[in-house]
C-alpha cells in the first residue's frame, strides 16, 4: 500500500510542534523559575549545601621559660538531642533506659539533678513538634566529660540511633589559674573578637592563627564536610615567666599584704644579665577583701617613686663629677628651710640625728635615707644649671619601654621650663616627688645599676615556636651600653651594699648571700587635698639585687599602704625582698653549693603533708623513698590525713561526706576542689597553701550549683 506524502508531513508537524510546545514549556518554566521561584530556590540550596562555612583555627599555647603550661586552648562542648529522625527508635531506646541515662548524666554533671534530665528527655520525646536540635544541658562540657557521656546507654550508639549531638568551641585554659595572670592576659568570651589584654593581646596575630574554610553537603538527611582551605594553627609563645619564682613572689607579696591591710602590691624579679622577667605580680584588694589581679600595675601605674629615686640623683652626680663619696652635709635637727618650704628627714620629730652624726657623707646619707642630705647636695651641685641634672637623670630612667606588652606608661620628669617647675622642684625632684615613674623603669634601672651599668630592655617572650620547633627568638635588647661611668657605678654599687649592711634595708638582707638596694616611702598626694587631706597613703619600696657580689636577680617590691596607714618600705618592702630572694636563691642552691653530700638517703626528714587522697600521696612518697605507716588507714577510703612523726608518715582515715557538704580544712587547692566538685559544687579557690575556711560549713545541706568559696594559707 502506498503512503502518501500528506501523511509524512502532517506526522513530521505533529512531532514538531509537540517538540516546540515542551521546549517552550521548558523555556517558561526556567523563565519561571529564574525570575518568580528565585528566593525559594536559593533558600533550598541553602538546606542541602552551606558554602563558607568556618573552621577555627586552634589558638597558640602560651609557656613558661621552664617549658611548662601557662595558657591554652581546649574545647568545649554544648549537648543537644534530636528527637525528630528515627523518633520511634530513640523513644524506645531512651525510655527503657531513662533510669540509667540519668544517674550516669547526674554523676557526669552533678551541677544538675537525675530529675532534671529524666523531664528535660521526656518533654523533647513527647513534644508535638519534635526538635532536631534540642538543648540537654544549659551549660558547656570539657572532652572528658562529653566522652563519659557519650559511653552511657543509648547515647553509645552515635549521633542517628541516639539523638546526642554537640557544638563544639574552644575555651582558654590557664592551668596554674591567676598565676601571672594579667602578664598573660584573657580572651573576650567569644574567641572569634580576639584578646582583650596582657601577652595575649600583644602577640595576638603570632597566636591566632588563621581559620579555614569549607563547605557543608547534606546527603540522606547527613552533612557532609567539605574542606576548601585548611585552617592555619597559631603559633606558641614562649615568655620568660618562671612559675616556681613567680608562685613565690606572689605569696611573699600577699602575705605583708594582709598583713599591713595594703591597697595594692607589685613585685618584680627580672634577671640582670637577660632584662628577662621572671616574676611579676600586681594584687589589688578587692571590695572584698580578697586580693587580684585586676592591672598589670607594674607596667602601666606612674607613682611618685620616693627615695629609691635617690639612687638615680647620687649616681647622676657622681657620674657628672659634682660629688666624691666623702662629700659631706650638715643635717641640723631634721628640718631644712629651702626656698621658704621645709624639707623634712624621717626623724625630724625627734630632732634629727644624733650629734655626732649631724655631718653625713654621701655613703652616710643614702644609708640613713636622708632627703635633707640628697635634697641640699643636688641643689648646691646643679643650682647653675638644672637641666643637667633634669638630662641626667631622664638618661638613666626617664625613657619609655618599648615592652612587649600594650599600654606602657612613660614616665613624667619635667624640664627647667615647663610649666609647673619651680625654684623648689629640683631638691624635690632628687628624693622622689615631682617625678612619675613606672614600677618597671625603677626594676629596670636597678638592673642596669647591678649590670656594672649596661641597662637592658624587660623582656617577657623570648621566642615563637610552631610543633615544637623556634621559628623566632627576641634577642636580648641592650637600651644603653653604660648608664655612667665604670667609677660612678662601682661606688654605687657599694653604697647600695652598705644600705642593707648597715642601714635602712637591713631587713632585706641575708645570711647566705650579700643584697644591694635602697628602702624607700613617698607620702601619695590625694587629689585636690594634695598632700594633707583625705587620709595619708604612702607608697612603701624596696629595689634591690642579689647576689650582691655576682648580682643575678633584680627585685622590686612595691606596697601601697591602706589610708591612714604609715611606716617605711624598709620594714614592709624589704622583708618581702628577702623572703622571695632567699626562696630563689634555696631553688638554684645547685648553682652556688655541691647538696649532693647533703642528702640523707637512708633517713630522709618526713614532710609535713595536706589532707586529701591517699594513693597519690602514697604513691609520692614511694617515689620520694619516704617512709610512711598505713596501719590506721582503711584501703577502701579514698580520702586520708597525714601526720608527720620524726621519720615516717601515719596515714589515717579521713571521713569526707557526699550527701551534705564535705570539710575540706587541711587539704591542698586541688583535693578541696576536688572533693567539693564531686558533690556538685561550684568552687572558687583564694590564697595558696592548706584551707583554713570555707564559706559554707561542713554539714550543711548541699544545694547543687551552689558556689563555695575556700581560703588558703
Amino acid at each position: 500500500m502506498a503512503i502518501k506524502k500528506n501523511d509524512i508531513l502532517n506526522r513530521y508537524f505533529f512531532i514538531v510542534l509537540l517538540l516546540a510546545l515542551c521546549a517552550g514549556g521548558i523555556v517558561v518554566k526556567a523563565g519561571v523559575t529564574m525570575f518568580f521561584e528565585k528566593d525559594y530556590w536559593i533558600e533550598a540550596k541553602k538546606n542541602y549545601e552551606k558554602e563558607n562555612v568556618i573552621i577555627p583555627a586552634t589558638r597558640g599555647k602560651i609557656f613558661s621559660s621552664d617549658g611548662k603550661l601557662l595558657a591554652s586552648s581546649l574545647p568545649q562542648y554544648r549537648l543537644f538531642m534530636d528527637y525528630k529522625f528515627n523518633h520511634e527508635i530513640k523513644e524506645k531506646g531512651i525510655k527503657d533506659s531513662i533510669t540509667y541515662i540519668c544517674k550516669g548524666l547526674h554523676k557526669i554533671l552533678p551541677t544538675h539533678s537525675e530529675s532534671f534530665f529524666r523531664n528535660q528527655l521526656i518533654k523533647g520525646l513527647n513534644a508535638k513538634n519534635k526538635s532536631a536540635h534540642a538543648s540537654l544541658y544549659p551549660y558547656r562540657v570539657s572532652y572528658l566529660q562529653y566522652k563519659d557521656i557519650t559511653e552511657l546507654p543509648v547515647f553509645n550508639k552515635g549521633a542517628n540511633k541516639s539523638g546526642l549531638h554537640v557544638t563544639e568551641s574552644n575555651y582558654r585554659e590557664k592551668p596554674f589559674g591567676t598565676l601571672a595572670s594579667r602578664t598573660i592576659g584573657s580572651l573576650y568570651l567569644d574567641m572569634a573578637k580576639g584578646a582583650k589584654n596582657g601577652l595575649e593581646k600583644s602577640f595576638d596575630d603570632v597566636l591566632r592563627g588563621k581559620d579555614g574554610l569549607g563547605h557543608r553537603i547534606k546527603v540522606k538527611n547527613k552533612y557532609l564536610s567539605i574542606l576548601d582551605e585548611k585552617p592555619i594553627h597559631g603559633d606558641d609563645i614562649i615568655t620568660t615567666l618562671n612559675v616556681d619564682m613567680q608562685d613565690i613572689s606572689e605569696k611573699a607579696l600577699v602575705d605583708m599584704l594582709k598583713e599591713v591591710n595594703g591597697v595594692l602590691g607589685i613585685a618584680i624579679v627580672m634577671e640582670v644579665e637577660t632584662g628577662d622577667i621572671k616574676a611579676i605580680v600586681n594584687m589589688s584588694r578587692g571590695s572584698d577583701g580578697i586580693y587580684r589581679e585586676e592591672k598589670n600595675n607594674a607596667v602601666i601605674d606612674l607613682f611618685e617613686p620616693g627615695s629609691t629615686f635617690k639612687t638615680v640623683s647620687i649616681l647622676t652626680a657622681l657620674n657628672d663629677g659634682k660629688i666624691t663619696r666623702d662629700y659631706k652635709q650638715y643635717l641640723g635637727d631634721g628640718t631644712y628651710n629651702m626656698h621658704g618650704k621645709l624639707i623634712r628627714d624621717w626623724n625630724w620629730r625627734n630632732g634629727g640625728f644624733k650629734e655626732e652624726q649631724k655631718y653625713q657623707n654621701i655613703d652616710e646619707i643614702m644609708m640613713n635615707s636622708s632627703n635633707i642630705g640628697v635634697g641640699v647636695t643636688i641643689e648646691e651641685c646643679y643650682a647653675t644649671n638644672k637641666q643637667q641634672y633634669i638630662d641626667g637623670i631622664r638618661k638613666m630612667i626617664g625613657m619609655k619601654l618599648d615592652l612587649q606588652l600594650e599600654g606602657v606608661a612613660e614616665p613624667v620628669i619635667r624640664n627647667t621650663d615647663d610649666q609647673g617647675f619651680s625654684k623648689l622642684s629640683l631638691p624635690w625632684m632628687s628624693f622622689g616627688y615631682e617625678t612619675l615613674i613606672p614600677p618597671i623603669n625603677m626594676a629596670t634601672f636597678y638592673n642596669a645599676v647591678a649590670n656594672n651599668g649596661k641597662m637592658v630592655k624587660p623582656r617577657f617572650v623570648q621566642a615563637v615556636s610552631r610543633d615544637g620547633s623556634i621559628i623566632k627568638k627576641y634577642p636580648v635588647e641592650v637600651l644603653n651600653s653604660s648608664i655612667a661611668s665604670s667609677g660612678a657605678i662601682k661606688d654605687i654599687q657599694e653604697i647600695l651594699e652598705r644600705v642593707v649592711s648597715e642601714g635602712t634595708g637591713k631587713r632585706a638582707g641575708s645570711e647566705q648571700f650579700k643584697v644591694a638596694g635602697k628602702t624607700g616611702t613617698a607620702q601619695l598626694s590625694q587629689g585636690s587635698g594634695g598632700y594633707q587631706g583625705g587620709g595619708m597613703q604612702h607608697l612603701l619600696s624596696f629595689c634591690g639585687y642579689f647576689p650582691a657580689d655576682k648580682p643575678k636577680y633584680t627585685i622590686l617590691v612595691n606596697i601601697k599602704s591602706a589610708r591612714g596607714g604609715g611606716g617605711g618600705g624598709g620594714r614592709e618592702c624589704a622583708i618581702v625582698f628577702n623572703k622571695i630572694a632567699e626562696r630563689i636563691y634555696a631553688m638554684n642552691l645547685k648553682q652556688y653549693y655541691n647538696v649532693t653530700s647533703a642528702i640523707d638517703s637512708i633517713n630522709p626528714p618526713a614532710p609535713i603533708v595536706k589532707k586529701g587522697l591517699a594513693q597519690k600521696s602514697i604513691s609520692v612518697f614511694k617515689e620520694l623513698g619516704i617512709h610512711y605507716d598505713t596501719d590506721s588507714y582503711n584501703k577502701e577510703n579514698k580520702w586520708s590525713s597525714f601526720d608527720t612523726l620524726e621519720n615516717k608518715i601515719q596515714v589515717t582515715d579521713a571521713n569526707i561526706s557526699t550527701k551534705v557538704v564535705p570539710s575540706v580544712y587541711g587539704m591542698g587547692a586541688r583535693d578541696a576542689i576536688f572533693a567539693l566538685e564531686s558533690v556538685g559544687l561550684n568552687v572558687r579557690v583564694a590564697g595558696r597553701g592548706k584551707v583554713y575556711r570555707q564559706s559554707i560549713p561542713n554539714g550543711s545541706n548541699i544545694r547543687p550549683g551552689a558556689t563555695i568559696t575556700v581560703e588558703l594559707r
